[in-house]
């Protein structure tokens, strides 16, 4: 039986899922890849009660920075992932109540799994942030490449589509980060 997934998720690189349809970067390397790790998904069997297909696992996710990272204190602190055939799909929020120290570029660090070697293998979209000082109106991240970090970036251009990397200057006692990170997993 074939499997119908229609799972769409409106991210800064335009990522829906659905039967035949792969919209996620523009590399055509990194559109083969995801479509040879989700091929293995379109004959899994499911039952009546639902679909079992994966386990859903638990990650912290950590706001830092490129270098520096130490003494961060979190009111909330969670993340879940899954992993479908070497995509990794992980929802988090990540609220500081202090920030430690933090240097160098913004990141989100200690993504659960390390990721392909690929230029730019996934995405950080972000679609509630607050208390980062001069936020702009759009907010995600790049995940580096053979890593568990993602360097952070703000739209500078007013919508224009210029972005720059957030510096670790911009985060604040209260930074709030909630999103997802899409990425493929190293094999």
């Amino acid at each position: 039986m074939r499997l119908p997934l229609d799972f769409r998720y409106l991210l800064a690189g335009n990522l829906e899922l659905t039967a035949g349809t792969y919209s996620l970067f523009p590399v055509r390397q990194q559109f083969d890849q995801l479509r040879a790790s989700l091929g293995k998904l379109w004959d899994i069997e499911h039952t009546n009660a639902g679909l079992h297909l994966f386990a859903q696992t638990v990650w912290y996710p950590v706001i830092g920075g490129s270098t520096a990272t130490s003494w961060q204190t979190y009111q909330s602190q969670e993340g879940s992932y899954v992993n479908l055939g070497g995509v990794i799909l992980a929802p988090f929020r990540a609220h500081l109540s202090a920030e430690g120290t933090v240097t160098g570029d913004a990141q989100l660090q200690g993504l659960p799994v390390t990721s392909a070697d690929i230029v730019a293998p996934g995405i950080v979209y972000v679609p509630y942030w607050a208390n980062w000082v001069n936020a702009s109106t759009t907010f995600g991240g790049l995940v580096e490449r053979s890593s568990t970090k993602a360097t952070l970036y703000e739209d500078v251009g007013g919508g224009s589509g210029t972005s720059a990397i957030v510096d670790a200057g911009s985060i604040q006692n209260t930074s709030l980060l909630h999103g997802i990170v899409v990425y493929l997993a190293a094999t």
